[in-house]
């Protein structure tokens, strides 16, 4: 989740956040939706991960347009 939010923030300066949160959203439900199929602890930490890369999509354009939205 952490090292997705840089780059989520430069592409959502670059593009808009609308598409990139729309993205996240789906990698995110994905990722937590695969979580319930698995049935090793390996292929947990995979699908759980790949769900924490959505949410820290996510969180890194919102968290940076609600500072653009009110500075101070």
């Amino acid at each position: 989740m952490t090292l997705t939010q840089p780059i989520a923030g430069f592409i959502a300066d670059k593009k808009g956040p609308r598409q990139l949160n729309i993205l996240g959203g789906v990698v995110a439900g994905i990722g937590w939706i695969s979580t319930s199929f698995i049935d090793t602890p390996q292929v947990l930490y995979i699908t759980y991960s790949f769900g924490g890369v959505g949410v820290g999509t996510i969180y890194a354009t919102s968290i940076g347009l609600a500072n653009k939205w009110f500075p101070r």
